[in-house]
């Protein structure tokens, strides 16, 4: 008798030990709980910019008039401008506004080639050998796809290239070279509105200045001058004020 009575406290002890092992095991989840999965999409804006090809800069230091020999020239024809640059056209047709900065660098075809600060420095180097070019740059919004004129009545100020060819920009708003320490020398960035893809807005940009006349080293066909012009396009983030302005 003992002896069964000690198997049935044995196997009572076995299913008491059995019992916590059953109340670990994760409850089944409430029928009232479903779940969702959410996706992730970026919204990002489309900068949509068509670059002008083709682009020449006509260097005519004895004052020719231009025959029109080029068809981006074409326009120049009869003119006697010692730089010949009619206006070169970025078309926009980007969703969101943008803003634009450049960088502007002139390279001489040749070492004869000297870049001034002012068109009298071009002017008044004639009696030495060096060839002088004075030149100047504007970029800012156009009136239309043609070039036909600027937007603004005011037209954009012109920044002076330096001796390295690169485009000055003083902080005042002015092409002053000589301005002072705080000038970066960097472009002001043109804000540029959104388009709704259809009708298109503009970025212009010009060439302008002088070259020595008579050097003691003539000009020839070998004299030329190339420019990179580098555009930035960057999205702006409206603020709510002018998101409520554009949407009416």
């Amino acid at each position: 008798m003992k002896k069964m009575t000690s198997v049935l406290l044995a196997l009572v002890m076995i299913f008491a030990l059995a019992i916590p092992a059953f109340a670990e095991d994760p409850a089944p989840a409430p029928s009232n709980q479903k779940s969702v999965d959410v996706g992730g999409e970026a919204v990002a804006p489309t900068i949509t910019v068509t670059m002008p090809t083709g682009v020449v800069l006509g260097l005519n230091p004895y004052k020719m008039k231009y025959a029109g020999a080029t068809a981006f020239l074409k326009n120049e024809k009869g003119k006697q401008d010692q730089i010949l640059s009619p206006m070169a056209v970025i078309e926009n047709k980007s969703d969101v506004k943008l803003s634009v900065n450049a960088t502007v660098t002139a390279t001489a075809s040749t070492e004869d080639i000297t870049f001034v600060q002012t068109a009298n420095d071009a002017a008044t180097s004639a009696s030495n050998d060096a060839k002088t070019v004075f030149l100047t740059v504007q970029i800012a919004e156009a009136k239309d796809k043609t070039g036909s004129g600027w937007k603004s009545d005011t037209a954009p100020t012109a920044a002076v290239l330096t001796a390295d060819g690169e485009a000055f920009y003083g902080n005042d708003g002015t092409s002053d070279i000589a301005a002072d320490a705080a000038d970066t020398g960097k472009m002001k960035a043109i804000e540029i509105d959104a388009t709704d893809g259809k009708v298109a807005n503009y970025i212009g940009f010009k060439f302008a200045g002088a070259a020595a006349e008579a050097p003691e080293t003539p000009w020839d066909s070998n004299d030329k001058i190339d420019v990179a012009v580098v555009f930035t396009f960057n999205p702006v983030v409206l603020t709510v004020a002018q998101q409520q302005n554009n949407n009416g």
